[in-house]
Parts: C-alpha cells; sequence; structure tokens
C-alpha cells in the first residue's frame, strides 16, 4: 500500500494529474478488499474536497468508508463499473452518504481522446499483474454508465450484493416517451457541475444521479410520481423510472431517477440572465437609470408594490418579461394546488398547523439559523475586507436575527400544510420561450431527508423564487463591474428585482385565492414570507461558504436587507 502520488496518462502520454496509488494482488476489484481498501478509502477524502457535488467542504473529514460497492450488471462487459457507497464523518455534526460510480480503464487500453475522465481520476491501480494496472476514475464521464442505468430501468434489472439488492424500474411514460424505436439512446453527458450528475439518452429521456442520498425515498421520485401518475400535472417533465437500493431490512434508497425530456429549453436562470444583460445595457445606453433610481423609494421593499398597478416606466424598462414573471407565479401556485389535490393520500394530503407544529418549526429555524451564524462566525477570518463588515454586522445582530423565528410561533396560522418543492429558484425552471416547466423536487440536498418530505407552507417555495430574482438582480450587476456607473446600474437592477418580484406574488395569491394552502390574511403571508426569506438567505450562505465564496456577497446582502442595516454597494 502506498500513498505516493502517480500519474495518470493523457493523449500526449504526459502527466495530467497526480493521483495516489493503489496497490492490488490480482484484479484490480481487490481495491474493494483488505489493505488495498484502507488505500483506497484514504484516498477519498481529499477526492471528495475536489468535488463541486460535495457538500461537507466547510466541515473537517475525519473518515470515509465503503459501505457497498455493487455491479450495475452480471455481463462481463460491464464488469469494469462499480456504484460505490461512501459514508462520511465528520469531526462536529451527522455523518452523509454519497455515491460515487467507479469505472476501471487499464492502462493498456486508455483511449488517447478520453481525457476528461482522468480529471476526475481516485487512485492510479498498480499491480504485478499487467491487466490489472490502470485508473479508477468517476464514471459519471463514461457514456458506459449511463447506459447501464439506462438498461437497469428499460429492463427493470436486479443485481443482489452481499448488504443488499439494487434494481430499476420503469412506468408507463417509458414506453410511450421512447416509442416504437429500437435505436440505442446514445448518452449526452451535462457537464455542468451540480449537486447531482446528469445525462441526456436519445433526446428522449434525462437521467439523473444522485450523488448525496439517505435512506428513504427520494422526494424528487416519490413528487416526480405523484404529480405524473396521480395528478397529471402538465408544466413539469413525466417521470419514466428509477433506479433504487435496498439495503437489507431497511427501506429503498433513491439512486437515480430518469423523465421524459422536454428539449434543451434552457434553465429560467440562463434566460434571465441574458434578459437582465439586454435590461441593464439598454438602460444605461438610454440614460434611464437615473430615472429607475429615483423611482426608488428609501428602504423600499417588493411587497410594497404588490398591489400597485405597475406604471408605464416599468413596462417601458422591463418590458415583456414583467408578464413572463407573472405567469411563473400562476404555474408556481398550480403546482402547488396540484401537490394538495389528493386529499385521501396521507403522504399527501394537506393538513393544518396546529401550536406544535408552529412551535416545532420555529424551533428547527431557530437551531439551523444558530448552527449557520456560528459557522459564519467562525469564517471570519476568510472574508475578504469589503465583505467582512457585511458578515460582522450579521454575527453582531444573531440574537435579533433568531427572535425573528419566534414569531411563526406566537400567532395562528389559518392555512394548510402541504408537500412542496423544496428547493424552489430559476434553476429548477424551464423556459420553453413562452410558457415554464418546473423541475427538480428533491429539496435542499443539505437537509436530512426525512426533513425534506416533511409538509410546510407553499410559502417557503414563494420565498425560494422571490431570493431568485435577488441572485439574478446581482449576478447580472457583477456582468458591469467595469462600467463607471455601477452604482446607477445597480440601483436599476434592483428597480428590477423589486417589480419582477410583486409581479410574481401578485399573481401567485390571485391564483390560490379560494384554496386552504395559503393564509387569506395579508398579514399573515407576509409574517411566513419573511420568516422564509430569513431563513433561505441564510441557507445560502451556508452553501456559499462551502462551495462558492465569491458569491457570499449576494446572501449577506440578502440578510441585511431583511433586518434593514445600511450595506455600501461593494459589499
Amino acid at each position: 500500500m502506498s500513498q505516493t502520488p502517480a500519474a495518470s496518462p493523457t493523449e500526449s502520454g504526459r502527466p495530467a494529474m497526480q493521483t495516489p496509488t493503489c496497490r492490488v494482488d490480482h484484479s484490480w476489484l481487490d481495491v474493494f478488499v483488505g489493505d488495498s481498501r484502507r488505500s483506497l478509502e484514504s484516498a477519498l477524502p481529499a477526492f471528495l474536497l475536489r468535488q463541486r457535488w460535495f457538500g461537507g467542504k466547510a466541515r473537517q473529514i475525519e473518515s470515509a468508508v465503503i459501505q457497498d460497492a455493487i455491479p450495475l450488471s452480471d455481463q462481463i462487459d460491464h464488469e469494469l463499473l462499480r456504484l460505490v457507497l461512501i459514508q462520511v464523518g465528520y469531526a462536529v455534526g451527522e455523518q452523509e452518504l454519497y455515491l460515487l460510480p467507479l469505472r476501471f480503464v487499464a492502462q493498456s487500453g486508455v483511449d488517447p481522446a478520453l481525457t476528461q475522465p482522468f480529471e476526475r481520476a481516485l487512485v492510479t491501480v498498480v499491480s504485478d499483474v499487467p491487466t490489472a494496472n490502470g485508473i479508477l476514475y468517476d464514471a459519471t464521464t463514461s457514456p458506459d454508465f449511463w447506459d447501464q442505468c439506462h438498461l437497469m430501468m428499460s429492463r427493470q434489472l436486479r443485481m443482489k450484493t452481499d448488504r443488499g439488492e439494487l434494481f430499476g424500474w420503469h412506468n408507463d411514460t417509458y414506453p410511450r416517451v421512447r416509442g416504437t424505436t429500437h435505436a440505442e439512446l446514445a448518452p449526452h453527458i451535462l457537464r455542468a457541475e451540480q449537486s447531482n450528475s446528469a445525462a441526456i439518452l436519445g433526446d428522449r429521456f434525462i437521467a439523473k444521479l444522485f450523488r448525496k442520498v439517505d435512506v428513504g425515498v427520494n422526494p424528487d421520485l416519490e413528487i416526480g410520481r405523484f404529480l405524473t401518475e396521480v395528478a397529471g400535472f402538465p408544466h413539469s417533465p413525466a417521470l419514466a423510472g428509477a433506479i433504487e437500493y435496498r439495503p437489507h431490512g431497511q427501506e429503498p434508497t433513491t439512486v437515480a431517477i430518469m423523465h421524459e425530456f422536454l428539449g434543451r429549453a434552457p434553465q429560467a436562470w440562463e434566460a434571465i440572465q441574458l434578459e437582465l444583460g439586454i435590461y441593464l445595457g439598454r438602460v444605461e445606453c438610454e440614460g434611464m437609470t437615473h430615472e429607475l433610481a429615483a423611482h426608488l423609494k428609501p428602504g423600499m421593499r417588493w411587497m410594497d408594490l404588490i398591489d400597485v398597478e405597475p406604471p408605464p416606466l416599468v413596462r417601458q424598462a422591463i418590458g415583456p418579461f414583467l408578464d413572463l414573471a407573472a405567469l411563473l407565479g400562476q404555474r408556481t401556485a398550480q403546482m402547488h394546488v396540484a401537490l394538495a389535490s389528493d386529499r385521501g393520500n396521507p403522504d399527501f394530503a394537506p393538513e393544518p398547523f396546529t401550536p406544535v407544529i408552529q412551535q416545532h418549526l420555529s424551533d428547527s429555524l431557530r437551531h439551523q439559523g444558530q448552527r449557520i451564524l456560528q459557522l459564519l462566525k467562525q469564517q471570519l477570518p476568510r472574508f475578504s475586507p469589503e465583505r467582512l463588515s457585511a458578515a460582522q454586522s450579521i454575527v453582531d445582530r444573531e440574537q435579533e436575527i433568531i427572535d425573528r423565528f419566534r414569531l411563526i410561533a406566537d400567532r395562528p396560522i389559518t392555512a394548510q400544510r402541504i408537500r412542496c418543492h423544496g428547493d424552489y429558484h430559476l434553476g429548477q425552471v424551464l423556459f420553453t420561450g413562452n410558457d415554464f416547466a418546473i423541475i427538480d423536487f428533491e429539496g435542499e440536498p443539505m437537509r436530512p431527508m426525512d426533513e425534506r418530505r416533511i409538509k410546510g407552507s407553499p410559502l417557503r417555495d414563494v420565498a425560494g423564487m422571490i431570493r431568485s430574482y435577488h441572485y439574478a438582480s446581482h449576478a447580472a450587476v457583477m456582468a458591469f463591474n467595469h462600467s463607471a456607473r455601477i452604482d446607477e446600474i445597480s440601483h436599476a437592477a434592483r428597480f428590477w428585482y423589486l417589480w419582477t418580484s410583486a409581479v410574481f406574488v401578485k399573481a401567485y395569491l390571485k391564483q390560490t385565492e379560494g384554496t386552504d394552502i395559503v393564509p387569506q390574511s395579508r398579514e399573515e403571508v407576509q409574517c411566513l414570507l419573511d420568516a422564509y426569506l430569513l431563513e433561505k438567505s441564510l441557507y445560502e450562505l451556508d452553501y456559499e461558504m462551502n462551495n462558492r465564496p465569491d458569491w457570499i456577497g449576494i446572501p449577506l446582502r440578502g440578510v441585511l436587507d431583511l433586518i434593514r442595516v445600511p450595506l455600501s454597494t461593494g459589499s
């Protein structure tokens, strides 16, 4: 066993990157046995910390233990693939379970054209047996892996291990979407860095592999199945199949799911970034930025505009997107009505808020807020000077922030609790050109599975989308940092954010009129939205500290806006 860095090959024959070595006796599969396995496990922490989908970067890893290494087929041509379950332990906090598909390529069989997989190399396997020498890498970069996932679902295959069983299945959507063609559905691997991995299968389906998993059904599978097979919701891709892993004596764990592919429609985030770039460029060129800034009253918030008809200046500046914001509010409301449509299904039937439920929600939000604010305090030495004052202001007002969550328990909530999206933002919506399709119902991956399945107010999803509009407006301003009029452009972006958020919420409330899923009192709506906006902003702080420190200024601004602390443009 050795941890000496070793080189992996490239098309030029030169080392592409440094990877640890793992010595085996006879076969590459020996990496899952004895000392070789311990060598492999010792290489996992550094590998995990390099991956975008790994959510524990801000925590100290103490262990990474392989729980199972599952073959994806009993066919000899798929003997190079294993689906590995890794239990990650930390110095502080609960353990987490991650999925890492691994593929072995022998050194003699390296395709000179395949450079991408070796950027995801885990170890170099070394043996006295020539055929056992090679690279072990993340299999999601290999079409073979996605072919086999599709095969497991389409043929409903089962693979047994000493610890459990891996099985695939499909529903009636699969044959309807696939049709009568017998052509192979060639995978197109999506390279975007996300919390999961995905591939398009022959422009018919899109398959997604979950990275962070928990025992129990993933909400993306559960809600997708409900919307497809029960509610018939037309504004979300139909679920077609799934792969699940059932450890002995436990509930199944969702490994992967497959949906109908709706075409290469962009995420609403991408479409809105394009729209915002055009909008900011236009108002700058036309000299409208000063006029828009003058329209903003000190301390103005989007909720002040819900009952106001947008004046001509708003429609002139923002244009057709104002109507699209209203349409998204309508589609969001229709999603929630669909999720509350089966009153006889205990997993989806609406339930009332009770004093006990409200107290539990208040306590949960306060404990989560305290944890994140403590992490923020620990991270203060890493902040740049322009961000430090904002972060310190939030830390200094910790008790005030936490106390705001107590308001949820102080008054009755007259609306019902329902199943919700759970992680609703512009990246979870596709824009088809004239409409929207809602995707990705797994909830926030950093939360435990049972917490993601809890019923709650749909206003939490509404708050998530408002926060996404805020993110979008700030991200667009980043592209104009070269402008001498950056302050005016920032005001124009805020003008866009306030009005689109107001129109979105107004359309949502109109569509849910007459239902029992949203409070009838505007004061009650505002109380819940304020609490969920603060919760979401703190969650974003947590996420950015773990994944994108350069973006942390946006949730810092979000928290400070909510507690009304003045903040300079540069922060």
